[in-house]
C-alpha cells in the first residue's frame, strides 16, 4: 500500500513537470516583433511614441509658409514747412514741375502737377522728388481728392524741360529703385519742395506774413 502512494505521488509530480516544461517551452518560441503582436494569428501594430516629430506619425507643418515681404521703404520724415523754406533758399537753383498719380490695379493714372522741387546745383532733382515724395504725395490728396484716394499707392514725377510752362509737359517717372541708396539722412537739406496753392490754404501766396507767403500747417 505504502509503494502505491509513492508511486502515484510520483506520478502527479512527473505530470506537473512536464506540463510546467510544455508552458516554458511555449513561452520561449513565441515570436516577438518590435511593435508587431502576432498573437492568434492577427498582427497588431503597437503605437509609437514619436516625440519631437509632431507625434501621431502625422507630418509637421511650418507655420508661417513662404510669406512675401511686401514691405515698402518709407519716405523719410521731412515736414513741409522746413522743405518749402529750403526751397526758397535754394535762389540760384532751377525749379523743375513734378506730378503724381496714383497706380490701381491694370491702371497707371494720369499725371497730375502738384508743385515744383529745387536741388542744389541743378544736380539732384530726381532725388529731391524721391525723399520728398511723402510731403507731395499727401499735397497731390489735398488738391486732387477725388483722383487720389486715401490708401491708393502713388508714383511720380518730374518735368522734362524743369519750369518750362508748356502745356505739354513730357513727365519723367521717378526711377525709385535708382535713387533710393543716394536717399540719406542729410540730403534732404540739399532740396525743397513748393507746392501749388489749393483751396485749404496750403502754398497760399494770399497769406503773406513779415518774412513773405507763409505755409498753413
Amino acid at each position: 500500500m505504502r509503494v502505491t502512494v509513492i508511486f502515484l505521488q510520483a506520478f502527479i509530480f512527473v505530470g506537473l513537470y512536464a506540463s510546467l516544461v510544455q508552458s516554458f517551452s511555449v513561452i520561449q518560441t513565441q515570436p516577438r516583433h518590435n511593435g508587431v503582436n502576432t498573437c492568434n494569428g492577427r498582427a497588431s501594430i503597437a503605437p509609437l511614441s514619436m516625440a519631437g516629430f509632431g507625434g501621431g506619425g502625422g507630418s509637421s507643418k511650418k507655420k508661417g509658409g513662404n510669406k512675401k515681404n511686401k514691405s515698402k521703404a518709407k519716405p523719410l520724415n521731412v515736414k513741409p514747412k522746413s522743405q518749402w523754406d529750403k526751397y526758397k533758399s535754394l535762389k540760384e537753383a532751377t525749379s523743375v514741375k513734378v506730378a503724381a498719380r496714383a497706380v490701381t490695379e491694370g491702371n497707371d493714372g494720369e499725371w497730375y502737377e502738384v508743385g515744383k522741387v529745387k536741388s542744389e546745383e541743378d544736380k539732384l532733382t530726381e532725388l529731391a522728388v524721391f525723399m520728398q515724395r511723402g510731403i507731395i504725395t499727401s499735397h497731390a490728396k489735398r488738391m486732387y481728392p477725388l483722383q487720389f484716394l486715401p490708401k491708393d499707392q502713388a508714383e511720380w514725377a518730374y518735368a522734362e524741360k524743369g519750369d518750362d510752362d508748356d502745356a505739354d509737359v513730357v513727365w519723367i517717372a521717378v526711377d525709385t529703385k535708382n535713387v533710393a541708396e543716394a536717399a540719406t539722412p542729410g540730403m534732404e537739406k540739399k532740396v525743397g519742395f513748393q507746392g501749388n496753392p489749393e483751396s485749404t490754404g496750403f502754398y497760399s501766396s494770399s497769406l503773406v506774413g513779415s518774412n513773405g507767403p507763409v505755409i498753413v500747417i
